[in-house]
């Protein structure tokens, strides 16, 4: 779909987490990377060459606008995306493509890979809880002794930070 200015509309990384999971900080440099690839899809090399004088434009223009210096990197990180895309449809002589950009699909492994690491630490930090709660159970029930068997982690169980 695209916009009123006609650039297709693009998802952006949220800076808000999942339900019970802690806040993520948003990270404007990977967010102005991502703007830039979303409005260079399907960019020749010349229209890109366009959109990277236009970011530089609008960079010098900015240097005036005292409540643009905090951006957190992001209009470096976009001059950087399209000085980088601008090389890439150079070599490739094709129009810019996000399934083929090597550098892209390397960060969303990355991040899936970050993802899934985050996701096993919250499956076991949730599997200790289960298990001091279980223990917790069988002590108040008197329940708690030989014959109850020791499992990994029963340590960090029956010492909750």
């Amino acid at each position: 779909m695209n916009t009123s200015d006609g650039w297709r509309s693009c998802r952006v990384p949220e800076a808000r987490g999942r339900a019970g999971a802690a806040r993520t900080l948003l990270d404007y440099a990977k967010v102005g990377r991502s703007s830039v690839r979303c409005r260079a899809r399907g960019m020749t090399h010349s229209e890109a060459v366009a959109g990277l004088e236009g970011a530089e434009q609008q960079a010098h223009l900015d240097r005036r606008d005292e409540s643009a210096f905090d951006d957190g990197g992001r209009r470096a990180a976009e001059l950087a995306e399209w000085q980088r895309v601008v090389q890439l449809l150079a070599a490739t002589g094709g129009p810019y493509d996000l399934d083929a950009d090597v550098v892209v699909q390397e960060e969303l492994a990355e991040d899936r890979g970050r993802e899934e690491a985050e996701q096993q630490r919250r499956q076991e930090q949730q599997r200790v809880a289960d298990r001091a709660e279980e223990l917790a159970r069988l002590g108040g029930a008197g329940r708690l002794d030989r014959s109850v068997p020791s499992q990994a982690g029963d340590e960090a169980a029956r010492d909750p930070q």
